[in-house]
């Protein structure tokens, strides 16, 4: 059932999650064969909705918090060798 869809992105200085469902009634209506805003939906995914959401609201809000380059990871250690079966 995929009553709800979430997106939850951020950057250095912000983070943020966009939701779209049925805040008040939980997961009563399937996501699946919806007409939203004139747009029919077979199913509904975070991507179709919630993302595209996000991204509007990013755009205008991102810029007003201080963000920074992320630091580089540090070097992952290399995976121990896995022993031999015993004969």
């Amino acid at each position: 059932n995929n009553g709800s869809t979430w997106v939850v992105g951020y950057t250095s200085g912000l983070v943020t999650a966009s939701f779209f469902g049925d805040a008040l009634n939980g997961q009563q209506r399937a996501g699946q064969n919806v007409t939203i805003n004139g747009q029919f939906y077979p199913s509904l995914d975070g991507w179709m909705i919630a993302g595209p959401q996000w991204v509007n609201y990013m755009l205008k809000v991102a810029p007003l918090y201080p963000a920074n380059p992320f630091p580089a990871p540090r070097a992952a250690s290399p995976p121990s060798p896995t022993p031999s079966p015993a004969r």
